[in-house]
Parts: C-alpha cells; structure tokens; sequence
C-alpha cells in the first residue's frame, strides 16, 4: 500500500487546483454561463477536508473508540464528495458544451 501514498496525495491536493483551473477556463469560454457547480465541487471538497482533519484530530488525542458509523464515516464522505465533485464536473462539461 506504500505505493499508493504519491499518487493519493497528488490527486487529493490537485483536485482544488484543477476545479480552480477548470472554473477559469468556463469563465474565459462563455458569457452569460452559469459557473455554480465548480463553487458547488469546491464546497464539497472543503467539507470533506474538514470532517477528515477533525477525524484525525480526533485520533490523535488518544481518547477515539470509534464506533463502525465513525470508523467508515470518512471513507464514505470522501468517496461521496468526490462523486459529487464528478457529477459538477460533468455539469460544467455539458454547460461548455451546449
């Protein structure tokens, strides 16, 4: 599983600069279009950053005896956020598209 750590950590901090990236490019594309799904991925993203860090803060005090809900609770937020952050992506698409 050591491989997976780069890779991982690449896409998890390369996601906001892409949806960043992606925002501009709509931007400088259109007039007139609607840009509320890459502010919608990013909230989505930000949300999942924060229930991850207060899971991890939560870890390390020493005082965590998680139950199953808030032992899969992140693996599922995350998963959940980065599908929502798919389908605002394939909005923009359409929106760039037609």
């Amino acid at each position: 599983m050591e491989f997976l750590r780069w890779p991982v950590i690449a896409l998890y901090l390369g996601t906001p600069v892409f949806l960043v990236y992606w925002w501009v490019r709509l931007a400088k594309l259109g007039s007139g279009r609607r840009l509320w799904p890459m502010p919608v991925a990013l909230v989505l993203w930000l949300v999942q950053v924060a229930v991850l860090l207060y899971f991890i803060a939560i870890g390390m005090s020493g005082h965590f005896r998680p139950t199953p809900l808030e032992e899969h609770g992140p693996v599922v937020l995350l998963i959940a956020a980065y599908a929502g952050i798919g389908w605002m992506l394939w909005l923009s698409r359409n929106r760039m598209d037609g």
